[in-house]
Order: C-alpha cells, then sequence, then structure tokens
C-alpha cells in the first residue's frame, strides 16, 4: 500500500478518534461539574489527538492481515493502554502512586477484554444470521 493511503487512513482515523474522544470528555466533564462552558484544559484538549492518532495506528495494526490474530490483538491492547496512559492519565496530574497505577491498569485491562469479548461475540453471532 502506498505511502500516502496509509497516511490518509491514519489522519482519518485520528480525526474520528480526537472527535469522539472530545466530545464524550467534553459531556462528560459537563455532567460531572454542571458546568456548560467547557472547561477541559487546552492542553489536555490537545493531548486528545495524539491519543486518537494512537487509536487509529492500533487499528490499523489489527486489520493487518500479515501478522496471526493473537499478535494483532495483543498489539492492538498495549498500543491503547499506553495511548490512555501517556495521553489521558498522566497528564491529568492524578496523583500517581503504584497503587493508583496498577489499579488503573487493571480497571483498563478488564474493561479492554470485556470490550473486545462483547464485539468478537457480536461479530460471531452475526455471520451465523448472515450464513442462514
Amino acid at each position: 500500500m502506498k505511502a500516502t493511503v496509509i497516511l490518509k487512513k491514519l489522519l482519518t482515523g485520528a480525526c474520528v478518534w480526537y472527535t469522539a474522544a472530545s466530545v464524550i470528555i467534553l459531556t462528560a466533564a459537563m455532567l460531572i461539574t454542571g458546568d456548560t462552558s467547557g472547561s477541559v484544559a487546552a492542553v489536555s484538549h490537545l493531548l486528545l489527538f495524539p491519543f486518537g492518532l494512537a487509536l487509529s495506528g492500533a487499528g490499523m495494526v489489527f486489520r493487518c492481515s500479515g501478522l496471526p490474530r493473537w499478535a494483532r490483538l495483543l498489539l492492538h491492547f498495549f498500543i491503547t493502554l499506553a495511548a490512555f496512559f501517556c495521553f489521558l492519565w498522566l497528564p491529568s496530574g492524578v496523583n500517581i502512586n503504584a497503587t493508583s497505577v496498577l489499579t488503573a491498569l487493571l480497571l483498563l485491562s478488564l474493561a479492554y477484554w470485556l470490550i473486545c469479548l462483547i464485539v468478537i461475540l457480536a461479530r460471531k453471532r452475526f455471520r451465523s444470521f448472515k450464513e442462514e
């Protein structure tokens, strides 16, 4: 595949993820604080784009057919986990100690694998309906 096609897919996915993450975070901030002025720090908001870029790259790795399925899934998991920690959690200024890191790692991992299981089962079920 050409480099321009890869770059276009990467940036398009990054823009989609940036928009989705922005809407989710701004809505959550509005619901939690009750402030409708969109009071998310500018630096935190700008870090959503590299987060979206990493998620877009993880999605491209997951769709790459040159790797075994287990390797694609693990790479997708690690890229997603690293993106969350590097671009969302660490810059947020949360008190960082071993307990909070391990708790966040455990909760994010559980959420990831639960969502992954739901998606895999839904795809399997959809394919079985499609074959009938």
